[in-house]
């Protein structure tokens, strides 16, 4: 059921169930982001003396600063709270100045919000969320946007999604997601969503009905574009 598939795969996955409502990921999937976390993961952890392992960067992928902030604080001896808004301010920054749409994302999304409603689940905080979308042209495109700041739990805890269903009065079995990271999918699968994947990095596995390289896989756009 899960992992990557041939061109044909599509109508032999989802047979002729079509979304009420699409679900996006933001960051490693609408927003090239996620080289700009890590590298905030980094100076941050650096600046407080931690090592910025490939062991501890793979743990906090997917995570957000709420999460990720307490465990490089328990490492440093340092307070949660201080260390969770430096990793914010200094992100803030990072996507203000540098920050680009993924390959494709700015059309795909219109093509699938000409057909069903569309909205975004994001692991990251309100005013990160805000500004990224803001910087990728994507304000105001979304019926709903749901940030970690407005969930009892982040990912890949499903709240992020049920919320956004919720807001979209829809059941999760109506609605597709689309995330990038294996805490993503694992959210979206445990909120009862069928998910495509589109990983942002080869480390990064999801568990998923589809996986496909980019947006702008041909077959994906051919399917959306078959929505009645």
């Amino acid at each position: 059921m899960y992992g990557r598939a041939g061109r044909s795969d599509f109508p032999r996955t989802f047979g002729d169930w079509q979304p009420r409502a699409v679900v996006f990921d933001c960051d490693g999937l609408l927003m090239d982001t996620e080289s700009l976390w890590i590298q905030t993961q980094r100076l941050v952890s650096e600046s407080h003396g931690v090592l910025f392992d490939a062991d501890l960067q793979h743990r906090l992928v997917g995570l957000p600063a709420s999460r990720i902030g307490p465990l490089i604080a328990s490492r440093a001896g340092e307070d949660p709270g201080l260390v969770v808004e430096q990793l914010l301010q200094v992100n803030m920054a990072m996507v203000a100045q540098s920050a680009v749409p993924m390959p494709g994302a700015r059309s795909f999304v219109a093509v699938v919000a000409s057909r069903v409603p569309v909205a975004v689940a994001s692991n990251s905080a309100r005013r990160i969320l805000d500004q990224t979308l803001l910087r990728g042209a994507f304000d105001g495109g979304f019926s709903v946007t749901i940030s970690a700041d407005e969930v009892a739990n982040p990912k890949p805890e499903p709240d992020v999604y049920l919320a956004a269903v919720d807001a979209l009065n829809l059941y999760p079995e109506d609605c597709l997601a689309f995330e990038d990271s294996e805490a993503g999918a694992s959210a979206a699968r445990s909120a009862g969503m069928k998910v495509i994947a589109i990983p942002a990095s080869p480390d990064q596995k999801p568990m998923a009905d589809l996986t496909r390289d980019s947006l702008e896989a041909s077959d994906l756009l051919n399917w959306v574009k078959g929505w009645a």
